[in-house]
């Protein structure tokens, strides 16, 4: 029986890892409003260590977005880019991306 090669089985660990990762992402909005797919008024990327366990916690100031206007619609979400990123630091660098819709005015 022939072993694969050392090189070739960290490649397809890493392979596997990525296509795992996915994407994913939690949205809020109010009840029974259509999740918007619009171009978001605020974006940003924040940067998480260690799996996301730390900082404990990355704060986005809606009303500092959203000056004089409400908030439509808020997500967090980790893009395929983020997954991959994770996966190649081993869960060292996790990033995660923050979106926030404000109501038109």
């Amino acid at each position: 029986m022939k072993l694969i090669s050392k090189s070739k089985s960290a490649l397809l660990c890493a392979g596997l890892g990525i296509f795992l990762s996915g994407c994913a992402s939690v949205t809020i909005s109010p009840v029974d409003a259509p999740k918007l797919t619009s171009t978001p008024t605020y974006e940003q990327r924040m940067d998480f260590f260690f799996w996301g366990l730390t900082p404990d916690v990355q704060q986005v100031s809606v009303n500092d977005v959203c000056v004089g206007t409400g908030v439509r619609q808020m997500q967090a979400q980790t893009k395929l880019e983020d997954g991959i990123f994770t996966v190649i630091t081993l869960g060292i660098f996790s990033p995660r991306s923050v979106k926030v819709w404000c109501e038109e005015a």
